[in-house]
């Protein structure tokens, strides 16, 4: 099967502006029609290629705070800052703590120690090399949970020659961008030194490599015996995993939650969970205290989801 990226972006445009959960099944279809399309003009790209991994990344250490980092854990789980607890947590607000956090949520059911991996701003990629340089320093845990972001961050070497998002601090020399798949109907025909790379880099390029990122850590988990399991808090990353899921086995361990989205404002009018709601304060309940980040209610649905995974399948014994 061949799949041009071209068409790939538009597609995926497409169902992002327009999905509905409804009409997923014609999404489907017309998935599965793409990835038989040869690209005539260019050199195609393989679906498979361009769905699964490809090679090894260097491992990094992109470690938060407040964790015993050096020893094995038999409970692992990772993603960005939603799950680092930015903005609910007492360490950075005065409302919270860390409990509520939903892998530590998981740790308490289960009564299991945990580590918590999660790192503000980081991408699949970026996720991937944290959990490889645990792994290889203190051994692989018994079970894995990851809450995926959005695809379009990217991580890059800095250089004068890339026009930064944010200044890095003196010993930082790794750039982390966030690509929007609108950005490429911006793109100025010339692009000048230093570039700026929403100007330059297509959406396609960071969720390839986001990925490949998550198939690395599929066919890891598979040889090593990890129970492994995912989604994301990002509708649109849900949207384009459940695609996948339907279309390729690499990506059967993706669990789909009952909520594509966790955004603060698709949680704002629910109803549920009544009986907690009332211990927190309510300016942690939908959303963290700058009213971005997933709040305490999303932790909780989050959590639920993968326990519904853990009880189905006792990875624990």
């Amino acid at each position: 099967m061949n799949i041009n990226s071209t068409k790939l972006f538009n597609f995926l445009n497409n169902f992002i502006n327009n999905f509905n959960i409804d009409n997923f099944d014609t999404l489907d279809n017309e998935f599965k029609k793409l990835l038989t399309i040869k690209q005539e003009n260019n050199l195609p790209v393989p679906a498979k290629s361009f769905f699964t991994f490809d090679q090894q990344r260097r491992s990094a250490a992109y470690r938060p705070i407040d964790q015993d980092f050096n020893k094995n854990y038999e409970f692992v789980f990772s993603g960005c800052s939603q799950t680092h607890g930015d903005h609910i947590t007492k360490n950075l607000v005065e409302y919270g703590d860390y409990n509520n956090i939903w892998g530590f949520q998981i740790a308490k059911r289960y009564n299991k120690e945990a580590l918590n991996l999660g790192m503000g701003g980081r991408s699949a990629e970026s996720i991937l090399k944290g959990l490889m340089h645990h792994f290889q320093q203190n051994g692989n845990p018994k079970v894995l949970l990851v809450l995926y972001p959005d695809f379009g961050r990217l991580e890059a070497v800095d250089s004068n020659k890339i026009k930064m998002q944010q200044e890095l601090n003196d010993h930082e020399i790794i750039q982390h961008w966030y690509l929007n798949h609108l950005d490429d109907y911006n793109f100025e025909k010339i692009s000048k030194s230093p570039h700026d790379p929403t100007n330059v880099i297509p959406w396609a390029f960071p969720l390839y490599r986001n990925l490949q990122s998550v198939l690395l850590l599929q066919q890891y988990c598979k040889t090593n015996n990890i129970y492994f399991k995912y989604f994301s808090w990002n509708s649109i990353s849900n949207i384009i995993f459940k695609l996948l899921k339907n279309n390729f086995v690499e990506y059967s361990n993706y669990c789909e939650p009952e909520y594509v989205s966790f955004d603060p404002q698709d949680f704002k009018n629910m109803e549920c969970h009544l009986d907690i709601k009332n211990n927190y304060a309510k300016e942690i309940w939908n959303h963290g205290i700058d009213k971005k980040h997933i709040g305490i209610h999303q932790h909780i649905h989050i959590a639920e989801q993968f326990i519904k995974e853990l009880d189905n399948d006792n990875p624990w014994n």
